[in-house]
Parts: C-alpha cells; structure tokens; sequence
C-alpha cells in the first residue's frame, strides 16, 4: 500500500503529509502504522510490535557510506537519536566543504473552510487553526478575506531501508495474532513511514477586511514581491491588512508568532536561518508512508 495525499487546488502532484507536534512520534523514518481512518486524517496509530534492526540513510552532501546507520531496536527515540548522529557527522566532517542546495516547496490558497485549507496546504486543519487564529466564522460571512501560504525548506530527507518482505520488519517472535490484536486487518493494513523530510515550515496567514474584489491579486502580488507596496496599487487593500508568520523549525528564537503590518518582516523571516547548521537545527516538516 502506497499512500499519497494530492494537493487540490495548486497542482495534482503527490505531496507528502504535514507534519505537526503532535504526531512527530508516529511519524518518524521506519516508524509503522496503521491505514486506517484516523491514518486519513493525519492522526496515524503506532502499531508497536518487536522489531528488527534498520537501516536509515541521510542524503546529505560529501558523506558517501557515512551516509547510513543501522539502528537495533527502531523506536522513535533511538531513531532520533540515530538521526542526531548522521547529523551531528555532518556538521563535524562536511559542512565546511559542501554547501546545502535549498529545497523550497510552496503553496498558497485562499481559505474558504476548514476542511478546503486542509486539503489545499495538506495539513491538519486544527493545526492551522490554532497557530494562526484564522477566524473560520468571519471569513464564512464575508466579513474578512484570507489567504494562507506554506513555505516548505528542505534541508535533508532520511529515509528508511524497506524490506523485502513485510515480514522482514519484525522480529521472529511476532505472530500474526499478534499484530491483529493490535489492529491489523484488510481494512487497516499496516505501512511503514519510509522517507521523512526535515527542515523548516514558515505558515503565513495574509488577513484583511476590505471587500475589494482583487483581494486575492493583492495578496499575490505581495507574495511574489511584486514591488506593489511602493506602486500603491493596492493601497487600500493593504492598509485594511495584516499578516501573521509562525514558524516550525530552525533557530528557537524564530520559533514565535509574528504579527505585523508591514510584510517586509514576512519576507525577512522567510528568508532568514535558511541554512542548517548546529545553531540552526532542522525540524520534521512532512513524511510518506509505503
């Protein structure tokens, strides 16, 4: 089973499942999970069974067969701490000759509903809500216009070695009957999470409350840096706005709220800690399951 959300609105290329606090502990390389509904709804269930070593590789630059670890017990702490390790390697042997080349991914949409932002940026929409404070009411009764838009920066992917056979994940005391116990069943396969992208996500919510139908161009033009502000094109719009950045990932001081009226200071939080480094640290930004 090969599970790939679509995005719906941008582009039908497979994307990868946002990854929130709350589930970065079911969702790391060989973690294993139950397709199920709740897999559905980006709140996945561990399936926790004996398991047997695991090879993770990183794909950072210059570290040819340092590249990969074999990690004997595959829990989410002893895969972190695996994952540490590659990194910490890195940072000590090859940062200083090999440059990181910046993966951005990005997506953009007007909100319309909880489930259509949901499904437009794949992420979990209490998330959105949450961290943003989108005012879902407001935006449903005309009273304010929004768009939010993900920034995706990739700074490395680890990925799991996949086996040969299912079967070939478990330890030989595993039984059958034991893994139905826990869940699996035709409707509930298990998977395995095979790639996890790590990195940093900057979520940035454009609000306003003017009524003008080129709201949407407005907010556009803003974020391709169109140099609309000093034309004052869209003058009015914009002083009826604000914007609001969090960012997941990256130095901890960057890590708060940002609300300002001036998205210059977007643009200066999107564009600053792009570059991992031990000061810098990458963070679990979105993972696929197989």
């Amino acid at each position: 089973v090969v599970v790939e959300r679509e995005k719906k609105s941008l582009t039908t290329s497979p994307v990868d499942i946002s990854i929130i606090d709350s589930v970065a502990n079911r969702t790391y390389p060989g973690a294993l999970q139950l397709a199920n509904k709740a897999f559905a709804d980006n709140q996945p269930s561990l399936l926790v069974a004996k398991r047997k070593p695991l090879n993770i590789s990183i794909d950072l630059p210059g570290m040819r067969k340092e590249n990969t670890i074999s990690v004997q017990n595959p829990t989410y702490g002893n895969v972190s701490g695996a994952v540490d390790d590659l990194v910490s390697t890195w940072n000590e042997k090859y940062a200083s000759t090999h440059s990181l080349p910046a993966r951005m991914q990005y997506t953009e949409s007007m909100v319309y509903s909880k489930s259509q932002i949901a499904s437009a940026l794949n992420v979990n929409a209490k998330y959105l809500d949450n961290s943003l404070n989108i005012d879902f009411n407001a935006v449903a009764n005309g009273e304010k216009k929004v768009m939010v838009a993900a920034y995706k920066q990739i700074f490395y992917t680890v990925s799991a070695e996949l086996p040969n056979n299912p079967s070939d994940l478990f330890d030989n005391s595993v039984t059958f009957d034991e893994l139905t116990r826990k869940g699996v069943n035709n409707t509930a396969p298990p998977v395995m999470v095979s790639n996890v992208a790590y990195g940093r996500t900057v979520y940035v919510k454009l609000e306003t409350s003017s009524k003008s139908k080129d709201v949407q161009s407005a907010f556009k033009a803003l974020i391709k840096g169109q140099g609309v502000e000093a034309s004052g094109q869209y003058k009015d719009i914009f002083e009826e706005s604000t914007f609001t950045a969090v960012v997941l990932g990256g130095d901890a001081k960057e890590h708060n709220k940002v609300v300002t009226k001036d998205f210059n200071e977007i643009r200066n939080i999107i564009k600053d800690n792009a570059e991992l480094s031990s000061k810098n640290p990458a963070y679990p930004i979105s993972y696929t399951s197989t």
